[in-house]
């Protein structure tokens, strides 16, 4: 085993460690009233890297039946995934009501727009390398990845535009997420394309990058949900031109017309 395959499997068995205790602080801080999207993500995530490590070392588990759990177990991940950030939405405008609805639906509409982006993008970008199946699935979790950090981008911009000050949890969520997401993103479009018959140095050092990634992901979630959160109350001085409390009335006042 080289060095840099050491250090990435240390990466794996550390990052699920925290995994765990990060599931269980949530639990203690009940965050599932809260963000239940993200305790189910968080929950699911740590049952999914202790199954996969464990048969990854264990004997009597076939190349086969450890592709399978990786891909079901991935593919519901990113699922949850994409929920976390329509519940950052959702929470972000918690308090402005008309405001939400129209929000969610313009995110759904940028949603359909990001994937036909991504799906072209796929099109034009074949997978290639030796094992023909995993290229195509890394292909495909490329372009999810895409989906996801474009979404997770308009997060960032919309609650700046509009001044809206992020909750201490909801910017640690999206900040946690956000580096996960583009750091896969780099690691799988490289693999889509390299992908070997056999390992060599190149998947060591992009398995570094996605394990580091993911424990950065984790200390991240784990840092903000053992410090105090607060609330900020900042007031402009010189109302804006998108004043969110205007807006909302007047679409309250329209819906009900």
């Amino acid at each position: 085993m080289t060095s840099l395959s050491q250090v990435w499997h240390w990466l794996w068995f550390t990052h699920t460690g925290l995994h765990g205790l990060l599931f269980g602080l949530l639990v203690w801080r009940r965050f599932y009233k809260d963000f239940p999207i993200f305790f189910a993500y968080t929950g699911f995530a740590s049952l999914q890297t202790a199954v996969v490590l464990v048969m990854n070392y264990a004997p009597a588990v076939s190349g086969q039946q450890y592709y399978v759990v990786y891909v079901a177990s991935t593919t519901v991940l990113t699922a949850l995934s994409f929920g976390v950030v329509y519940e950052l939405l959702t929470h972000l405008l918690r308090d402005y009501p008309a405001l939400r609805s129209l929000g969610t639906r313009f995110f759904r509409w940028a949603a359909i727009i990001l994937v036909g982006i991504a799906l072209v993008l796929a099109w034009f970008a074949p997978a290639g390398g030796g094992d023909h199946l995993m290229s195509v699935v890394f292909l495909l979790t490329r372009t999810v990845d895409l989906l996801l950090c474009g979404l997770l981008v308009l997060l960032f911009v919309f609650p700046r535009y509009f001044h809206l000050s992020w909750q201490n949890y909801a910017c640690g969520i999206a900040l946690g997420l956000g580096v996960l997401a583009s750091a896969d993103l780099a690691a799988f479009a490289i693999r889509s394309q390299i992908e070997p018959v056999t390992r060599n140095l190149s998947e060591d050092m992009l398995d570094v990058v996605t394990q580091g990634a993911t424990l950065c992901s984790v200390l991240i979630w784990t840092a903000y949900v053992v410090r105090p959160q607060r609330r900020s109350h900042a007031q402009v001085s010189s109302l804006p031109f998108h004043d969110l409390e205007t807006w909302n009335q007047e679409l309250e006042r329209l819906l009900h017309q």
